[in-house]
């Protein structure tokens, strides 16, 4: 993340505003923390939230830095469809494919276990995005 902030405010000096939209991980992925991400991965999730971003943009010298927090809902038709769209995620895919298979069916059961479906089978949980915006001083 700390590399995106230094290019966001250098490309900020000619085209405006540096912003950000990353989802918090710990919400968009609430079995995130469930197995073994990398350093760079865990540095993400640690950085995607709100306070962070602050800091983050403040610490790299933009001012007038503003926060806001976008909350949506999503709605799969049932754990399969929820696992299958997770898998196409960026870092979750690549993730997944480097673990054993042992590991991703233990994996698989405790995200089961923690996204109980409705009576019709399907899954909803919530998700925050941090929206963070700032300028490079004159």
């Amino acid at each position: 993340m700390l590399r995106e902030v230094h290019r966001d405010s250098q490309a900020a000096r000619e085209f405006g505003p540096a912003k950000r939209y990353p989802f918090d991980l710990d919400e968009v992925l609430p079995w995130w923390s469930r197995f073994d991400a990398g350093d760079e991965e865990a540095q993400d999730a640690e950085a995607s939230r709100i306070d962070a971003l602050r800091e983050l943009w403040t610490g790299a010298g933009l001012k007038a830095v503003e926060t806001r927090e976008i909350t949506v809902q999503r709605t799969f038709a049932d754990f399969d469809d929820f696992w299958t769209t997770s898998l196409l995620g960026p870092s979750v895919g690549p993730t997944l494919a480097a673990m054993t298979s042992a590991d991703v069916e233990l994996l698989k059961a405790r995200v089961r276990a923690r996204l109980p479906a409705d009576t019709t089978g399907r899954i909803t949980y919530g998700a925050r995005a941090n929206a963070v915006k700032g300028y490079v001083p004159n």
